[in-house]
């Protein structure tokens, strides 16, 4: 699977000629563009919801890094847990990892073993 466009991604309000119909642009370091959300269907977006999910989108590039640094995070502490044989905390923690490595797998990246 190809990888994303690295980040940092940035969102750009866009103020188009119809003023009912702003919209955002994500874009990557190199100004390209990576994603458009607009307002085509203006009666399904509560206030600010627009802005919001642009944001959310932009920031995708550092959550992504920061769920695999919880995830080598949580690979460590399994390990150490497993030496000391603490049942109920590797299942925390063995829960926290399945969720990172779900998630990763979701954006399409691969899973650290």
């Amino acid at each position: 699977m190809n990888q994303p466009t690295p980040g940092p991604w940035e969102a750009h309000f866009h103020d188009p000629f119809d003023p009912a119909k702003p919209f955002y642009t994500i874009r990557d370091r190199r100004n390209c563009y990576v994603a458009l959300v607009d307002q085509l269907d203006a009666a399904t977006y509560q206030d600010g919801q627009q802005e919001a999910n642009a944001r959310l989108i932009a920031a995708a590039p550092e959550m992504y890094e920061v769920l695999r640094e919880i995830e080598d995070v949580l690979r460590k502490m399994m390990q150490t847990m497993r030496i000391e044989k603490r049942t109920e905390a590797m299942n925390y923690l063995k829960g926290g990892m399945e969720l990172a490595q779900a998630t990763i797998k979701k954006a399409g990246g691969h899973v650290r073993l």
